[in-house]
C-alpha cells in the first residue's frame, strides 16, 4: 500500500502498472488535493527508480524554465533506464497567480509536444490540484490528447 489511506492503494497500483508497461514517452497526470499523498507517491516512486527527478513549481522566479529544459533534454542513459521526471505543479491550488504559472508551463510543454514524444522517450508525471483538471484541456489540448493516464488520488 502507498500510504495510510487504503483509498490510495488502487491509484498507486494503476500508476505502477502504467509505468511498467510504458517503454517510451508517456504523460501521467497525478491529481490530488492532498500534497502529503502526492509526496508519498513520489517517495515510493523514488524507491523504485532512485534517479527520478522532481521539478517543483518555483514560486519566486522563472528558474523552472532552465530546470525543465535540462530535465527534458534527451539523455540516452536515462532513456535506457526509463527514468521519470516529476513536475510538481500541485502547490497553492486556489491561488490565481500560481494558476497563471501552471498555464505558462503547460502551454510551453504543449507547444513542444511533438519534440517530447520523439526525443524524451520516458515518463513525464505532472502533479496537479483537482481544481486545475478542467483547465488543462483548454491550456494544453495536445498534452490532454496524448496523456497516457490520469491518476486521481482521493
Amino acid at each position: 500500500m502507498c500510504g495510510p489511506n487504503a483509498g490510495t492503494e488502487q491509484p498507486w497500483l494503476s500508476l505502477q502498472r502504467h509505468l511498467e508497461r510504458s517503454d517510451r514517452f508517456t504523460l501521467v497526470l497525478l491529481i490530488s488535493a492532498d500534497p502529503s499523498i502526492l509526496e508519498t507517491f513520489y517517495r515510493h516512486l523514488k524507491i523504485q527508480t532512485p534517479c527520478v527527478q522532481i521539478i517543483p513549481l518555483d514560486e519566486t522566479a522563472a528558474h523552472w524554465v532552465d530546470t525543465l529544459e535540462s530535465a527534458l533534454a534527451p539523455d540516452d542513459a536515462l532513456i535506457q533506464r526509463h527514468v521519470p521526471v516529476w513536475l510538481a505543479l500541485d502547490c497553492h491550488p486556489t491561488d490565481p497567480g500560481t494558476d497563471r504559472q501552471r498555464d505558462v508551463i503547460l502551454a510551453a510543454l504543449n507547444q513542444h509536444r511533438t519534440q517530447l514524444e520523439r526525443s524524451f522517450r520516458r515518463p513525464l508525471l505532472i502533479a496537479l490540484p483537482p481544481s486545475y483538471l478542467r483547465r488543462i484541456w483548454e491550456i494544453a489540448p495536445d498534452l490532454w490528447t496524448i496523456r497516457g493516464i490520469v491518476v486521481q488520488i482521493p
